[in-house]
């Protein structure tokens, strides 16, 4: 029995032509999802949420690009400015702000950026911080910053602003 035979039914000829449409255009949907990227600058605090990966307020003055490639991972920058990261459970984040490079998962994470100097203090959660041959697990309530080609020793600063 075909899906094109008289004796196939209407409504499962229907249905399949449906399903077949929900493949191809979901498909489509997620093709173009993966390949997300974008740009601003804040003249004021701004709040980006780049889908459902990541969201970002950026205070005055700072800029922000995203990139966000397949299997959801988004590759952030960071140039310049102050800005506080929320990163649910997922694929990482990748955010790069100077010479500091993140990887966040499920995490809460605040990144000053200003004169060349990057600190990032963890609030929520945990990050992997690195720079140059340096790395290290920032824990919450606990703040890394970059010295000279790598990172300064991190320090417990418990969970209020930098």
């Amino acid at each position: 029995m075909g899906t094109n035979d008289a004796s196939t039914p209407a409504w499962r000829r229907a249905t399949l032509a449906f399903g077949a449409m929900v493949v191809v255009f979901g498909t489509v949907a997620i093709l173009l999802d993966t390949g997300t990227e974008g740009h601003v600058v804040a003249r004021e605090r701004t709040t980006v949420e780049v889908h459902s990966r990541m969201t970002a307020v950026l205070e005055s003055g700072g800029e922000l690009e995203w990139h966000l490639g397949p299997g959801g991972v988004a590759d952030v920058v960071q140039p310049r400015g102050e800005a506080i990261y929320r990163v649910p459970e997922g694929p990482p984040v990748h955010l790069r702000a100077g010479k500091l490079q993140l990887e966040i998962h499920d995490a809460v994470v605040r990144l000053r950026h200003v004169d060349g100097e990057v600190e990032a203090h963890t609030l929520l959660g945990r990050a992997r911080a690195r720079s140059g041959p340096d790395r290290w697990r920032v824990d919450a309530g606990w703040s890394i910053r970059t010295s000279g080609d790598g990172l300064a020793e991190a320090r417990e600063i418990g969970l209020g602003a930098p």
